[in-house]
């Protein structure tokens, strides 16, 4: 099963189209129907869902449009879609978070290929002829985009000893302030601000405690009279009066419980319990590490990563002479191994490139072009310089295959292509494929797309009955009296009539319904359903 499934394709209030709601199976699907029900929109439908502009559905965006397709990739299901905003916009989602069209592009273009006249364009892109020659040929270029790397990083390197003295004296200049700066407060670690501020707030803690038990120390039993002098005058006043000597007892005995109590609190508020040079040190140290910290945006571990990457810039200014020495001689050697690597990828591409060409132009007759051939040429020092050439019948002459073929063509040709490149993981959405051909080339068309289909899911519109009789699940747009165009998946002998209105223009005729029955597979005679 490949990789990525459409599984859904929902669309409300797009052109004729009021409301529809597909639920695709895995393998090839069709959309048919007469011209001009409202096939096209939903191919825009599905360009909208992808992030594009959708040429063939944007006349139908109305104010309250919405489009959405579900797609399951490897199991789990991914929502794109476009609505109609107050303002005429079209709004972004992708499961249902607000995205923009770019990053929703981005998204759906890895899931779904649409692969129109329009699309097949992309055959004249470099870079598209380059992924699908390396990919096709397993062209490994890890070793040179290495050394390309390599030599994009010495090449920086060498620009700053290639800088004005001046200017690198003035460079050598501010970093060392920098770095001075940095060693003047000499941040033991990373961390150390956190750590400094937790041992600052827990001495401070103390400073309150302290304060806290010397005022009740000096409330119950200070200089000026506290609470125990009062209470023990109250004591001795109450002893001369008959009946309360038991109280004035007790008043004594309280008394002296409460001196045991401040002495304990006197010996624990002792002022050495508090080293007040140490919190003016810890003050001081978290603003020195604090002022540091803001220059690097308010993280002493950004100042360490700066300022080291500052000490190695520096030292690398310094090194003067041999070590620009040093850097051109490693540039020859990245040179000398870059010029083998893209030797090798270069080989390698144009045996890819033979390769590649056979198995399109295998597919040729199939695909409607017969006597056209396809070339894939490779030029430059690793190959990367590729194009498509196309030749429209023996005796033409070769040339670009986006100013050679036609659009018709340049479709089947990227069906050719399809056919010896695809490995599945993508949907292929095909518009028209079939434009302009019709009889057993049509019915080779057909074969093509459900050969796809064994390795990717395949959507197509299509006019042809061959074609449509040769898929998995088959979708027919109709419009109602009303003008509205409505979508159903037709199975049985609903098929049967849709593939006769293909052959005929009626659904009832017997003899079309007879090669219709002919062409899904179904005996003529048989009561029971045809594929569905």
């Amino acid at each position: 099963m490949p990789n990525s499934l459409v599984r859904e394709l929902y669309v409300e209030r797009l052109g004729v189209i009021e409301r529809a709601h597909l639920e695709l199976d895995p393998g090839f699907v069709v959309l048919t129907g007469e011209t001009g029900t409202g096939k096209t929109l939903l191919v825009g439908a599905l360009e909208l869902c992808l992030g594009r502009e959708g040429a063939s559905a944007r006349r139908g965006v109305g104010a309250d449009t919405r489009v959405s397709v579900v797609v399951e990739s490897d199991g789990v299901d991914i929502a794109l879609g476009r609505e109609s905003s107050p303002s005429g916009r079209l709004r972004a989602h992708v499961n249902g978070a607000p995205t923009s069209a770019d990053a929703l592009r981005a998204v759906g273009e890895s899931h779904i290929e649409l692969l129109g006249q329009r699309d097949s364009l992309k055959l004249a892109q470099r870079s598209e002829v380059l992924r699908l020659l390396d990919e096709s040929g397993g062209v490994q270029t890890t070793e040179l985009d290495e050394l390309r790397s390599r030599r994009r990083v010495l090449e920086r390197d060498l620009e700053e000893f290639s800088t004005d003295p001046a200017e690198r004296e003035r460079l050598v200049d501010y970093l060392t302030f920098q770095i001075e700066e940095f060693d003047a407060v000499q941040p033991l670690r990373p961390t150390e601000l956190r750590d400094v501020l937790k041992e600052l707030a827990d001495v401070s803690e103390l400073h309150h405690h302290l304060e806290t038990v010397q005022a009740g120390v000096e409330s119950v039993d200070g200089d000026d009279g506290g609470a125990l002098s009062q209470l023990s005058d109250v004591a001795r006043r109450l002893e001369a009066i008959d009946g309360l000597s038991g109280v004035a007892a007790r008043l004594h005995d309280a008394v002296d419980l409460a001196r045991d109590a401040v002495h304990d609190m006197r010996q624990w508020a002792d002022p050495e319990r508090l080293d007040q040079e140490r919190l003016a040190a810890l003050s001081a140290r978290v603003e020195a590490l604090q002022r540091l910290a803001r220059k690097y945006g308010g993280h002493l571990e950004d100042a360490f990563v700066e300022i080291g990457a500052a000490r190695e810039r520096r030292d690398a200014l310094l090194a003067g002479e041999e070590a620009w020495s040093q850097l051109r001689d490693e540039i020859r050697a990245v040179d000398e191994a870059l010029a083998r690597a893209a030797q090798r990828v270069l080989a390698a591409r144009r045996v890819a490139a033979e390769a590649l060409s056979a198995r399109i132009n295998h597919n040729m007759a199939r695909v409607a072009l017969a006597g056209a051939e396809i070339r894939v040429m490779v030029d430059g020092e690793d190959g990367s310089s590729v194009r498509l050439d196309f030749s429209p019948h023996p005796g033409a002459p070769f040339g670009p295959v986006g100013d050679m073929a036609s659009g018709g063509e340049l479709s089947r040709v990227l069906l050719a292509v399809s056919l010896a490149t695809a490995r599945g993981g993508t949907v292929a959405v095909y518009d028209e494929v079939d434009a302009g051909i019709g009889g057993s080339v049509a019915q080779h068309i057909g074969e093509c797309l459900a050969e796809l289909a064994e390795r990717q899911q395949v959507l197509a519109v299509t006019h042809l009955a061959s074609v449509a009789a040769r898929a998995h699940q088959h979708f027919v747009v109709e419009r109602t009296p009303g003008g509205v165009a409505a979508v159903r998946q037709v199975v049985g002998e609903d098929r049967v009539g849709e593939v006769a209105r293909m052959l005929s223009g009626e659904p009832h005729d017997e003899r079309a319904r007879s090669l219709a029955r002919r062409l899904l597979g179904v005996s003529d005679t048989s009561e029971g359903e045809a594929p569905g």
